[in-house]
């Protein structure tokens, strides 16, 4: 199955509805590998835009959405003796995935951004059912028509914009990467970046606080360790817990294809031209990681036995770094300035994902210190 990904003949098996809100020049859809240039031309100048040398210029930024997301955690565990964490990992996510499409841009463009986006988002995990502006589903596209206004602006420059990153500016120009995104193109890449960025980060950080309580050892030694990052991906005791963390509970555990041709399997069988076909390795991740041990994680392993984020596939997760910057900055700013409590851990598994029981209370104080 690898090796037909990588050949370019397999495409992306997602639902209808989710399919007609990414829009058909989303990366997580156009077929990839081998013979497919569109795939390849967005994917390398998304790559180069949100790759690690961006991510660490706004690592700034990503602290100041998580200590604005502790802080208010502080504030309700000081009046209500303890606040609800998914709700706030939901805002750090958030946060964060819109930074580089609002950055730069006046206020009202950034809040046109902002509220299309969270009717985009609604839209993607609501019944497929369109009654526009009267069901979930219909407000998502129609929030994605308001947004061809914002981008069309900054392509052509009318729209009122500062000197800040904005993806939008960036990936509109020609490069060494290939010509710049058509208004259409990046709609589509919009939406995708607001989903793999979201809904990924915001499933992991409730395991990650979750084990950060259980392990205090191992926050004991993130704290030691700086709030700056010199690269994403320094070895480093924050480092090996996330990858720890995101095994124990996968954000994403399959791959999801189908093939318009038969597929060979030898003595497994045919699997049959259009039917769809999930790679399930969540499963794997969780029974190795069953004694949670971080140390686990050296380079071999990390090449062998690290699919959190689609290894080396070509529909790998394209908000990598993103989603490594935000987690790893999120251990050592809760354990370095807060006191946290987790007052009840319990995951309650669902038919997409895990909830937690009460939205994960937890208690949260600044440290004296801090």
């Amino acid at each position: 199955l690898r090796r037909a990904d990588l050949d370019g003949e397999l495409e992306s098996s997602l639902p209808a509805s989710i399919a007609s809100i990414l829009g058909p020049n989303s990366v997580l859809i156009l077929p990839a590998g081998k013979g497919h240039k569109l795939h390849r031309r967005l994917r390398n100048k998304l790559l180069a835009s949100l790759g690690p040398v961006r991510v660490l210029q706004m690592q700034g930024h990503f602290l100041q959405v998580i200590r604005g997301a502790l802080g208010e955690m502080a504030e309700t565990t000081a009046k209500e003796g303890h606040a609800r964490f998914v709700d706030q990992a939901s805002r750090i996510s958030s946060g964060i995935s819109e930074l580089p499409i609002t950055g730069g841009l006046d206020s009202a463009s950034a809040s046109k951004v902002s509220q299309s986006m969270e009717a985009i988002m609604e839209g993607l995990l609501a019944a497929p059912l369109n009654l526009g502006k009267f069901s979930a589903f219909g407000r998502a596209l129609q929030a994605r028509s308001k947004l061809v206004e914002v981008v069309k602006g900054l392509q052509s420059g009318s729209a009122a914009a500062g000197e800040g990153f904005n993806v939008i500016r960036e990936l509109s120009r020609a490069s060494e990467d290939g010509e710049g995104f058509t208004s259409e193109e990046m709609i589509d890449t919009i939406c995708t970046l607001l989903l793999a960025g979201r809904l990924t980060t915001t499933d992991a950080l409730p395991p990650l606080l979750v084990n950060l309580s259980k392990h205090p050892d191992w926050a004991k030694k993130i704290a030691e360790e700086p709030l700056e990052f010199s690269t994403v991906e320094a070895e480093s005791n924050t480092l090996k817990f996330v990858r720890e963390s995101l095994c124990s509970l996968p954000p994403v555990g399959a791959f999801r294809r189908v093939s318009r041709t038969p597929v060979d399997l030898g003595e497994h069988g045919v699997i049959p031209a259009g039917c769809s076909v999930a790679v399930l390795f969540g499963p794997d991740l969780i029974e190795m990681v069953k004694d949670f041990n971080p140390e686990r994680w050296s380079r071999d392993a990390v090449r062998e036995d690290f699919m959190t984020f689609g290894g080396s596939q070509p529909h790998s997760c394209i908000g990598k770094d993103v989603a490594l910057m935000t987690l790893q900055m999120f251990c050592r700013v809760i354990t370095k300035e807060f006191d946290f409590e987790v007052i009840d851990p319990t995951p309650i598994p669902g038919i997409i994902g895990v909830s937690w029981k009460d939205g994960l209370k937890v208690k949260v104080s600044r440290k004296a210190t801090a």
